[in-house]
C-alpha cells in the first residue's frame, strides 16, 4: 500500500505532492487507486499470495552457504 498526502492547490508555493495513493497486490497488479484529491480506497488482497510469490522468486533458494556463512541468530 502506497499513501501519499492529497494536493493542496490552494497555495501553489506550498508542497505539492502527486497524489494518487495506490493499493497493490504481491504480484504486482493495482486492486485500488484514487486521483489527488482527498480520498479512501479499499481494497482485498489475499494473503497467501504474499508467500507463494516469495517462493516463485529464486534468489532466496540461491544462497551459496559454501561461500560465506547465514546467522540467522542476529
Amino acid at each position: 500500500m502506497g499513501c501519499s498526502v492529497a494536493r493542496y492547490t490552494e497555495d501553489p508555493k506550498v508542497y505539492q505532492s502527486w497524489g494518487h495513493s495506490t493499493l497493490v497486490d504481491p504480484l504486482a497488479k493495482v486492486v485500488a487507486t484514487c486521483k489527488e484529491e482527498p480520498a479512501i480506497i479499499y481494497g482485498d488482497i489475499d494473503v497467501n499470495l504474499i508467500d507463494e510469490t516469495r517462493n516463485s522468486i529464486p534468489c532466496q533458494f540461491q544462497k551459496r552457504k559454501d561461500i560465506y556463512i547465514v546467522d540467522l541468530a542476529k
